[in-house]
């Protein structure tokens, strides 16, 4: 009889660890999932950023052409004013 119980308890704890095991193995495996994902989405948004992005010193080069353009049609149209 005592045997029986220790069976049960046997029985019991093999169940219960049975259903944690398994709800771990799911976390892991939807943390995996997520972790993956990501990766996979960060890989794209820096593909995306090569090709549809301007990097900052290339505007900044771009901003310091355009300042001089428009200096350079401002000193004219003063020129121009003044005549």
């Amino acid at each position: 009889r005592h045997w029986e119980r220790v069976m049960d308890y046997q029985s019991a704890f093999n169940t219960v660890f049975g259903i944690l095991l398994g709800l771990v193995v799911w976390l892991v495996k939807v943390i995996w999932d997520a972790t993956e994902e990501s990766k996979k989405y960060i890989k794209e948004f820096q593909e995306k950023m090569h090709t549809e992005f301007v990097r900052r010193d290339d505007f900044k080069d771009f901003a310091a052409e355009m300042k001089e353009m428009l200096n350079k049609i401002l000193d004219k149209l003063d020129t121009k004013q003044d005549k």
